[in-house]
């Protein structure tokens, strides 16, 4: 990443001349820190947070909730703990952007174009997957889901959490767990990379999927759906895009891609949308 010119965004950096050149490989593995990823879903996260404020009552983010239990367990009023937890991690966010000289405004930009881009391709690619692996195409639009600001912004910055908890949590614990087993299992550093990848982002892939039904929901929260092959289908193939996606490009990109696609499904876009 390069400092931001007089056009190209706020540059954030210490140091009184221009930045050093970096590597692309240098610049490609700062676009896709979970650092400036999070500052990129910061605007989805507060708008998520100011529609439950505007609609207590209304139904919430599994994924958000999951974040939340702790709070909820041990707290009468989790809600600003949670808002705490949110301030703190951009805090540290905004600190490690601030350490290496970032166009930060026109970064998080191309993060937000870059994840519209993703989301107008996701519905196409999804639909071709499904035809390859002979699956019909589910109804899975929801028309009439959105009938104020506050629902578009709970089904847009729901996807934040979403991205958080299934892929910098899930992804990346369950590819550390599956590095170590196979490492010590086969003895061989590279392949063991290289298959614990795959598990990683298929199991995270299924566990979004099944992250959907009522009988996983049920366990912490009321909601979730009943199983459908086609809908199980349909999310756990956007799960692995949304995982191989989050590899390339990073979490901004990937929360971006889930935000439009979601609220593209709440406003009644559904596969008939792209056939």
């Amino acid at each position: 990443m390069s400092t931001a010119s007089a056009a190209g965004g706020l540059s954030l950096g210490r140091g009184q001349g221009p930045a050093t050149a970096r590597a692309p490989g240098q610049e490609v593995a700062l676009e896709r820190s979970l650092a400036l990823g999070w500052l990129a879903v910061v605007p989805l996260v507060v708008a998520y947070e100011v529609a439950l404020a505007l609609e207590p009552g209304a139904a919430r983010n599994t994924a958000e909730f999951l974040i939340s239990l702790p709070f909820e367990a041990l707290l009468t009023r989790p809600a600003p703990a949670r808002w705490t937890l949110e301030a703190v991690a951009t805090a540290a966010a905004a600190w490690s952007v601030f350490r290496v000289e970032l166009g930060l405004v026109r970064r998080v930009a191309r993060v937000g174009l870059e994840g519209l881009g993703a989301a107008a391709l996701l519905g196409p690619a999804l639909l071709l997957l499904l035809s390859l692996l002979q699956v019909a195409p589910p109804e899975i639009g929801r028309p009439g889901a959105v009938t104020t600001p506050a629902d578009a912004a709970r089904f847009a910055g729901g996807a934040a959490f979403e991205e958080v908890v299934f892929r910098a949590a899930s992804l990346c614990a369950l590819g550390l767990a599956a590095r170590w087993t196979l490492e010590w299992f086969l003895g061989a550093p590279r392949l063991a990379r290289v298959l614990a990848e795959g598990a990683a982002l298929a199991g995270s892939a299924l566990l979004f999927a099944a992250a959907h039904l009522d009988v996983v929901v049920g366990l912490v929260a009321p909601g979730g759906e009943p199983y459908d092959g086609a809908r199980f289908a349909w999310r756990a193939l956007a799960g692995l895009a949304l995982a191989l996606l989050f590899r390339w490009r990073g979490m901004g990109v990937a929360a971006w891609c889930h935000a439009f696609f979601n609220l593209a499904l709440a406003l009644g876009a559904g596969p008939e949308v792209f056939l």
